[in-house]
């Protein structure tokens, strides 16, 4: 077995169409779908597109939803950052003003060019510790950020993907196991991969979770994931990656 391209997924899906009981989707793909300026949103709009219009269910697992997740917290505070400097910005002290002007033009920088406006968490981290110590009108002022800001934006964002990209999460528990679960997924088995491959332990629980299914299908924008996926694999399963990567 090969490493195929998303050019390949409708004609495979095609001539299989019987066999394809569903598609497991990873991070990498799921939130580049849902984030326009990802190097491969356009690429990794068009599966989940040929997946729709066969009624192919879209299987995700609370990994996933952990890394995408965190992964819209990073844009999503970089966004509300920039409205609270707009809102607050006179109220604060001179350092954190300019930083915070500083941080708004490098953003509007980034989303004029298109490219990522995530924060990383280190930056996060500072903008966290600075706000915190002030006081607006009697709030801290990384609660104002949070609470008014930034969790508005962030609480719909997993029902959203959940309806757009029609997410069917994979569970283990007894009383709603997936019946596509051929066996409970072992912590050890993804050990042992983040050993032989270096993986982080999110993605290493996100393959085993593949390896466990009957679902015969993964996508993924993630070439090191597409490579330990074929790898591991003892059965009839299909990888499949952006052309481009």
């Amino acid at each position: 077995m090969k490493i195929r391209g998303f050019s390949e997924l409708k004609s495979f899906l095609e001539k299989d169409k019987s066999k394809i009981k569903g598609c497991l989707v990873d991070t990498s793909v799921l939130f580049a779908a849902s984030y326009t300026p990802d190097k491969y949103n356009e690429e990794c709009e068009k599966p989940f597109d040929e997946l729709a219009k066969r009624n192919i269910p879209v299987f995700t697992n609370v990994s996933v939803k952990h890394e995408f997740l965190e992964r819209q917290r990073r844009v999503l505070v970089a966004d509300s950052l920039v409205v609270f400097y707009e809102i607050y910005g006179k109220k604060l002290p001179p350092t954190l003003e300019m930083k915070l002007k500083s941080h708004k033009t490098s953003h509007q920088k980034k989303a004029d060019e298109e490219k990522p406006t995530g924060l990383q968490k280190q930056q996060i981290d500072s903008f966290s510790k600075q706000l915190r110590s002030i006081s607006i009108d009697g709030r801290n002022a990384w609660d104002i950020l949070c609470q008014d800001l930034f969790a508005p934006q962030l609480l719909p964002v997993w029902d959203k993907a959940v309806q757009e990209f029609r997410i069917v999460e994979l569970k283990t528990r007894t009383e709603d196991a997936s019946p596509f679960i051929l066996k409970n997924p072992d912590w050890d088995d993804a050990v042992k991969l983040m050993g032989r491959y270096c993986l982080g332990s999110t993605d290493a629980m996100i393959i085993n979770m593949f390896l466990c299914s009957a679902i015969p299908v993964m996508l993924t924008a993630d070439f090191e994931m597409a490579r330990t996926a074929v790898t591991e694999n003892q059965s009839n399963k299909e990888i499949f990656i952006p052309d481009s990567l």
